[in-house]
């Protein structure tokens, strides 16, 4: 997927953000991907799909050009982003959020002058 989206993108860099796509990948790079198989869900394919069978036939998709990289003009990802904006007004999306930290709501003291000072762990969400 990663190097597909480099190709649509022209950036060998582009990586995939399956937590924020809308923000990080469509906006960003004003790409969508089409043809996404409806049996696998659309999320981190580490952790969303253990199914070597499934994989293997999101694999041969992409090789034969049946889910790709689609690149959007500026009307459609407009349309996109009135169409998103609009799901998550009405609660049909929900928008991702960051973990909360294990310190919320506990002082914090300024570390900027330590070097070496460990971040603050993040609290999981399930």
């Amino acid at each position: 997927i990663r190097s597909y989206l480099g190709d649509v993108t022209g950036d060998p860099k582009a990586k995939m953000q399956w937590a924020q796509y809308f923000r990080n990948v469509v906006t960003h790079y004003q790409v969508v991907i089409e043809g996404w198989p409806e049996t696998i869900p659309f999320a981190n394919l580490s952790s969303a799909s253990s199914s070597l069978a499934q994989l293997e036939v999101l694999l041969r998709k992409w090789e034969l050009g049946a889910t790709y990289w689609k690149a959007l003009s500026d009307d459609e990802l407009n349309q996109l982003q009135q169409r998103r904006n609009e799901g998550l007004e009405n609660g049909e999306i929900e928008e991702h959020s960051c973990c909360t930290r294990l310190d919320k709501g506990k002082k914090r003291t300024n570390h900027s002058s330590a070097v070496g000072m460990a971040k603050p762990r993040l609290r999981e969400m399930r």
